[in-house]
């Protein structure tokens, strides 16, 4: 069964370089120059190449959001959730015998909001 994997010019480049370094063609340092890699990356990819096939050279970050884009819908949430519970009375929600401490509140959801969003 052929299986599809979309890989990026450099990656590609390394993969060439590697089913190189493979047949014996390029030695490992040989390889490593054009691609700005030292001996032992080379030797790390070689082995991992060997051992789970092109797709190791993939990305592993590709499909995922960025870092910053993460943090910005954390804080957006986070903002959101606060400005709610900013105007939030108890009283209204819960009967008067209810005792409610709005900072304890405060501190549940911002561990709830570390704990979803990371």
């Amino acid at each position: 069964m052929t299986e599809l994997i979309t890989m990026s010019r450099k990656e590609l480049e390394r993969a060439s370089l590697l089913r190189q370094v493979l047949a014996k063609k390029l030695t490992q340092v040989q390889a490593a120059k054009p691609v700005g890699l030292s001996e032992r990356q080379v030797r790390n990819l070689v082995r991992n190449y060997e051992k789970y096939g092109p797709e190791t050279l993939v990305s592993k970050k590709r499909g995922k959001p960025a870092v910053m884009r993460r943090y910005a819908v954390q804080d957006y949430a986070r903002q959101l959730v606060f400005l709610h519970l900013s105007t939030w009375e108890p009283k209204t929600h819960f009967s008067a015998t209810t005792n409610i401490n709005l900072p304890t509140v405060f501190k549940f959801f911002y561990q709830f909001l570390n704990l979803t969003f990371g």
